[in-house]
């Protein structure tokens, strides 16, 4: 007989128990820092047997918990704490019902997040930003110094983003190309220096004030879920491909899984609250647009659903196991239009 996991409940000693028949090291304390955090959610359903109250968390909130204890103490030791927020909100973005993660719970991990961020030491944030920028540069690179500079001033939240002045600084070092040489795939598509400098201001210009990026409505949220959900489908499998060839910058389009967008999921998701926040690049001004319009989102002028299930592919790995698939089937409601959008990601 098969159980549906989805009706099975755990009070918070059964979710201990079961932390440490895994070989989890963890105590009640911990467990109750995470859900205040927001790594794990609060308790989905109350009893009331008595005296007082016992609270009972979902099946999907077990798995969340020893996936994040598997991160924390199986996967490695120098695991950066901060990474563990992406879990639940890579569940909410792309789970849907099968995550069992709400958007309360998003906000508190997304919030714990930030602040964390805001924590790093800045030897560490100018490390990992040289690093980064090495393996973008063009051969012909220079003034690398100063744009480096300014990353971590950026995110050090020394400074905000000036999106001017970090493209200026980004040209001479990623579009840094002998004049005859061959743009390459990527760099024919899209100008880095612009892209970038772009999307690093629309992040961190929620990143750098929590207060108003918490109050953002929770239209806004599911807004910028839908548009991040859907962004696998707006690029199709040949040209990801002929991208993903480019030999310096090929990186960026790697073929994207379910696992490969699971550390992406709070910069893919604040980076469209961003987008939500500033009026200079809204399409949605012109009334053809007003459906990508946040605001009418939340004046419930545009709706959605989004349904998800595990699907398999016709193919088979060696040994005949199907390759399975995170299937996502979402509808677009606006006025008497209904746009239908399928998502469909693989787990390799």
């Amino acid at each position: 007989m098969t159980i549906d996991t989805r009706t099975c409940w755990y009070q918070k000693h059964d979710l201990l128990a079961c932390a440490a028949r895994h070989g989890f090291s963890v105590t009640e304390s911990r467990f109750d820092d995470w859900v205040e955090r927001g790594l794990i959610g609060e308790a989905q359903m109350r009893v009331w047997p008595g005296r007082g109250s016992s609270a009972w968390w979902s099946h999907a909130q077990l798995t969340l918990f020893l996936d994040l204890l598997a991160f924390r103490q199986h996967i490695s030791p120098t695991f950066p704490f901060r990474h563990l927020c992406h879990l639940p909100v890579w569940r909410w973005l792309y789970w849907g019902s099968l995550g069992g993660v709400t958007l309360k719970q998003v906000k508190r991990a997304v919030s714990t997040w930030v602040d964390l961020q805001q924590k790093i030491p800045e030897t560490q944030v100018r490390r990992d930003v040289t690093r980064g920028l090495r393996q973008y540069q063009g051969p012909k690179a220079a003034d690398i110094r100063p744009l480096i500079d300014e990353y971590t001033q950026i995110m050090t939240f020394q400074k905000p983003v000036e999106q001017d002045v970090l493209q200026h600084l980004l040209d001479p070092v990623v579009n840094a190309y002998p004049k005859k040489a061959a743009k390459g795939p990527v760099r024919a598509w899209m100008d880095p220096a612009e892209v970038w400098s772009l999307m690093m201001s629309l992040c961190w210009e929620v990143v750098r004030d929590k207060a108003l990026l918490l109050d953002l409505p929770d239209a806004f949220w599911e807004w910028a879920r839908f548009f991040v959900l859907i962004g696998p489908a707006l690029m199709n499998g040949e040209e990801r491909t002929r991208l993903a060839n480019d030999p310096v910058l090929g990186t960026l389009f790697l073929r994207q899984t379910v696992h490969s967008l699971r550390f992406q999921s709070c910069h893919a998701l604040l980076t469209w609250l961003g987008l939500a926040t500033q009026r200079e690049l809204a399409p949605w001004q012109l009334p053809a647009g007003r459906f990508l319009d946040p605001e009418a989102w939340q004046h419930g002028e545009v709706t959605w659903t989004h349904e998800t299930h595990i699907g398999c592919s016709p193919l088979v790995l060696p040994g005949g196991m199907p390759i399975p698939y995170l299937c996502n089937t979402i509808t677009l409601s606006y006025r008497e239009i209904h746009q239908p959008f399928s998502v469909a990601l693989p787990y390799l």
